[in-house]
């Protein structure tokens, strides 16, 4: 099990705030940029804290585990 410290905060955002882009095996959920809103952000062990601009979904998955490849990766 990973153990970490990281923090998560993310809140709803309304459709006409995002943009569906389709590409070959991907679809990417991009968020357009409003200054009063926040899509999301991560704070890391360290304390680096990392806006989210967009989400990223893979079919099939990019990476393996245990040398299987996923269905899907987000």
């Amino acid at each position: 099990m990973l153990n970490n410290n990281a923090e998560f905060a993310y809140q709803n955002v309304s459709k006409d705030k995002l943009n569906l882009v389709y590409q070959t095996n991907m679809i990417r959920i991009k968020f357009i940029k409003n200054a009063e809103l926040i899509f999301g952000t991560i704070k890391d062990v360290d304390g680096t804290r990392y806006e989210a601009t967009e989400i990223q979904i893979h079919t099939p998955g990019e990476h393996t585990v245990n040398g299987n490849t996923m269905d899907m990766e987000i």
